[in-house]
């Protein structure tokens, strides 16, 4: 078992000592505690860190893709946390908007980005460009996914 003492604090009557400590078992289970040093006896509490911590990651982030014009194509996102998450996407730094103007654009259920036909003329590439997943939960937070590139071949 790995240990560590993160926090001492010392009290007026010196038979009383109180350390935070963080603890990983030997399943790299992290826990946190307070050990109480109270005449010459610890008492102490345990309880594991992810209680704290709730977990709030992605299960899947976009990647860069290469598509055909005319034809499908999707943005893998998907994230989990105490709550389900709210996903949005952003292309080129800016929020999108859904339902798309034309419906071309959709949030599947999982939080990917469903394109139904990718857009592609030499004066007008509305789907090229850098994507990214925004994931929230109320109360815990925003993470955002690593970038993405969108190219029509």
């Amino acid at each position: 078992m790995v240990s560590g003492v993160s926090e001492e604090n010392h009290f007026e009557d010196e038979s009383l000592k109180q350390f935070k400590e963080i603890s990983e078992n030997d399943d790299h289970q992290r826990n946190v505690g307070t050990l109480n040093f109270i005449g010459g006896k610890f008492k102490g509490t345990h309880f594991p860190l992810k209680s704290m911590f709730p977990e709030f990651r992605f299960l899947d982030e976009p990647e860069d893709t290469l598509v055909v014009k005319n034809q499908p194509a999707t943005l893998k996102c998907s994230a989990v946390g105490p709550r389900p998450p709210k996903i949005r996407w952003k292309r080129n730094g800016e929020f999108l908007q859904f339902p798309d103007f034309n419906d071309r654009r959709r949030l599947q259920s999982d939080g990917s980005l469903y394109f139904s036909t990718i857009y592609h003329k030499r004066s007008s590439q509305p789907d090229e460009g850098l994507y990214q997943c925004v994931a929230s939960v109320d109360g815990l937070g925003t993470i955002v996914s690593r970038m993405a590139s969108l190219q029509v071949s």
